[in-house]
């Protein structure tokens, strides 16, 4: 019995890639040619071969050919006996022409010339542009890690777009197999793409159509490829693939617009939103500009070079997509400058080529070229200009009022960055202001749990109102009261002082403006509580640094609060289990119900996936059981790969260290856990360009060395300003624990150079 040979979709996306990059060759080196561009007519009385007709990009007319010239000869024959005379009455593949006007007698060799320039931009350059752009595409595609039908379709779709849009190039010059390949892929691929929507969205258990419409279009698509090859000599060929091409985007936009009105996920919505645009903008143009006006006054508005141009937004639109991981996460990292270059070179190309159509007659390089890096430098210097703009002013050009999901995250975000009380505070009051308008605002300092008093504190006047009604009234770090359109909240107790946070809105605040004033109070106390605690850890943990043999208390430390991680994987275990139970229960229900339908299943089965997503994650993150299921070596490049996704700085490892590393769980948990905080501090602070990490397993213990090219900082206020480094100090506690050592260096602009010392014994 012979044994099944399975193929994994990279080894797949392999093939298709090679398969390309052969019929691409092939395209390529026969467009190397000029297109001739030259019409003929037989003339009645003489018989001979008048032209009648010069493309407006073609050799012919550039070299100064004329219409009604008579072509004598082609490469030394007769006209009437060369093939795409008989076939087209057109001129295209010849070497030699021998043209007659008037008594003389004119030779001319078919070679490039500058004039015809614009031609191979356009039937070279640029189809060549599309086809690298689509091999970059299917480079990102075979990084990724994970695989799946939909991704081989879409890089298909992209390659048989690509070889569509080159073969229309060497189609109009009369070769046979590029016409094949253009009626073939021209129709095939709004079935591949329509085919890879389904199965995307079908992963994500929310594809809205039936199967049999992705078969329908094959199936319309096969039969009219079919078709035309039947009617090849009987019918110009763009009668029949224009029109069938129109449908079939016609059916597609129309599903897509169906799946608009009904996906329920947002998610889901904005991924079929780019999918619409990046179609729609690189279809749409071609049907109106060049498809229908052929078929009703016989040409297209815009001729079909310019026209193809528009192509561009399908791979520019599936690329955005990728980068902003709305398609499929991507697992490489981008820079920005280059990015930001791309970009810029793209701009620049339209720019310039958009100047040369409209205002230049013929190409001349060093104009052009002058007018395409000037554009392309203030390209590049908007991009950076808009970078600092955003920098400095994006919470308040971003800002939208009553959007409190988006308040709770920019809040939550700035919380990072914030680690003085008065920072916490104020960017509370900055949150409040910006998302509900205020008349007035002020924060007391109050000795009491009870309201204040009107006589007591520096109120203004507007506030006696309030201050009368709650009199004496007990205050709680989280409650809002309000009266007569004036609120007051405690924020945060310290050390005896309540913060209380009095304003006056510009309109009195409904229930939904209520609770998220008092949800990011909330956060407010939580964070400060946090900092309040850690600042009494620091203490006692500087008092014990000044008492003799404390080693044994470090090393307790480090492996009580591993114990505790440990603990705190299977309390949150606990806790998600309640949600399984609530997802069983509504299950229970669901079967009992003679009403329960499919999407009712799919809502729970997705509430499913959440709560076994989020146990992943957290567990992963507090307790490293990768360690035991890959190794330490598996382990330090997983932290290196999303160190790499969440920041751009560049990190170069060297290490000894493989799979045969042979140490105790204590001794890999603490390498694991100084790598994992030497690269926490590096994406925190460090903002630099250059990581280097070198891990060495020596024969008495390991030494890391970490080196970066960042902001550095001043060691001579380090002691002061213990808590942005808080997970270094207690890396350094952990390895002296271990009679190791723990050497750091740096200055302001000098970046830091960490070398940290693990003995075996």
């Amino acid at each position: 019995m012979k044994r099944r040979v399975l193929i994994t979709y990279p080894q797949l996306m392999i093939k298709i890639t090679i398969i390309s990059i052969i019929i691409h060759s092939y395209l390529f080196f026969n467009n190397l040619d000029p297109f001739i561009g030259i019409t003929l007519e037989q003339q009645e009385i003489s018989n001979s071969y008048a032209v009648s007709d010069l493309h407006r990009l073609g050799w012919a007319r550039a070299v100064g050919i004329l219409e009604g010239d008579v072509i004598v000869s082609i490469d030394d024959i007769e006209t009437s006996k060369f093939p795409t005379v008989i076939r087209n009455m057109k001129i295209e593949g010849a070497s030699t022409l021998t043209v007659e006007r008037g008594y003389r007698l004119l030779s001319y060799r078919v070679r490039y010339v500058p004039d015809v320039f614009l031609q191979y931009f356009f039937y070279l350059i640029l189809p060549t542009l599309y086809f690298l752009i689509s091999l970059l595409f299917a480079y990102l595609n075979i990084k990724r890690k994970e695989h799946d039908l939909s991704t081989v379709l879409i890089t298909l779709t992209m390659f048989v777009i690509s070889i569509a849009y080159n073969a229309s190039s060497l189609e109009i010059k009369l070769n046979i197999l590029a016409e094949f390949l253009l009626v073939t892929s021209f129709l095939i691929a709004p079935s591949l793409f329509f085919h890879f929507v389904y199965e995307f969205f079908k992963q994500k258990q929310a594809v809205w159509f039936n199967w049999w419409m992705v078969q329908s279009l094959y199936l319309f698509s096969g039969i009219t490829i079919v078709f035309s090859f039947f009617v090849y000599d009987q019918l110009d060929i763009n009668d029949l693939i224009l029109p069938a091409f129109s449908i079939s985007v016609f059916w597609i936009l129309v599903q897509m617009v169906n799946g608009l009105t009904q996906l329920s996920r947002e998610s889901d919505k904005d991924t079929l939103y780019g999918l619409f645009y990046a179609i729609g903008l690189g279809v749409v143009p071609y049907i109106l500009f060049y498809i229908i006006p052929y078929f009703v006054i016989g040409e297209g508005i815009i001729p079909f070079e310019y026209v193809n141009i528009f192509v561009f937004f399908i791979p520019a639109g599936l690329m955005y997509m990728i980068l902003t991981n709305q398609l499929y996460l991507l697992r490489v990292q981008i820079k920005k400058l280059p990015y930001y270059f791309i970009i810029s070179t793209f701009l620049s190309a339209v720019l310039t080529l958009l100047h040369l159509m409209l205002f230049e007659s013929s190409f001349q390089f060093r104009k052009e070229f002058s007018l395409f890096s000037y554009t392309l430098m203030v390209i590049l210097g908007l991009f950076f200009v808009k970078k600092q703009i955003e920098h400095y002013f994006k919470p308040q050009l971003f800002v939208s009022t009553n959007d409190f999901q988006a308040s709770y995250y920019r809040f939550s975000t700035h919380l990072q960055t914030h680690h003085t009380r008065g920072d916490v505070i104020q960017s509370f009051v900055r949150e409040v202001k910006e998302v509900i308008p205020l008349e007035h605002f002020k924060i007391l300092k109050h000795q009491a749990m009870l309201m204040p008093d009107k006589n007591s504190l520096v109120l203004p006047d507007r506030y006696i109102p309030l201050l009368d009604y709650y009199g004496h009234y007990r205050l709680d770090v989280g409650k809002l009261v309000g009266r007569f359109g004036l609120y007051a909240i405690p924020i945060n107790n310290y050390k005896g002082e309540l913060f209380v946070f009095f304003f006056q809105p510009k309109q009195l605040l409904n229930q939904d403006q209520l609770n998220y004033v008092s949800t990011l109070v909330q956060f407010v106390n939580l964070a400060l509580e946090n900092r309040t605690r850690i600042e009494d850890l620091l203490e006692e943990l500087e008092q014990a640094k000044h008492h003799e043999n404390m080693e044994w208390l470090s090393r307790l430390l480090f492996e009580w609060s591993e114990i505790e991680r440990k603990q705190l994987a299977l309390d949150l275990h606990d806790t998600f289990l309640q949600d399984l139970i609530v997802l069983k229960r509504d299950l229970e229900t669901l079967r009992k119900s003679k009403a329960a339908t499919s999407s009712d299943y799919l809502a729970i089965e997705e509430r499913l996936q959440d709560v076994i997503y989020d146990i992943r994650e957290t567990t992963r993150h507090l307790y490293p059981t990768i360690l035991d299921e890959v190794g330490l070596l598996e382990a330090i490049k997983e932290l290196i790969e999303k160190f790499e996704l969440q920041c751009n700085s560049k990190l170069y490892l060297t290490t000894n260290i493989d799979a045969s590393f042979h140490q105790s769980r204590f001794m890999k948990l603490l390498i694991y856990r100084a790598v994992q905080e030497l690269l926490a501090n590096a994406n925190k602070h460090a903002k630099a360009s250059t990581v280097k990490l070198d891990i060495m397993n020596k024969k008495q213990g390991i030494t890391i060395d970490y080196f970066d090219d960042g902001v550095g900082v001043d060691i001579t206020q380090q002691a002061t300003d213990d808590d942005h480094h808080l997970g270094l100090f207690a890396l350094n506690e952990r390895v002296k624990s271990i009679k190791g050592s723990f050497d750091f260096k740096s200055a302001i602009g000098e970046g830091v150079t960490i070398h940290i010392y693990i003995p075996y014994s």
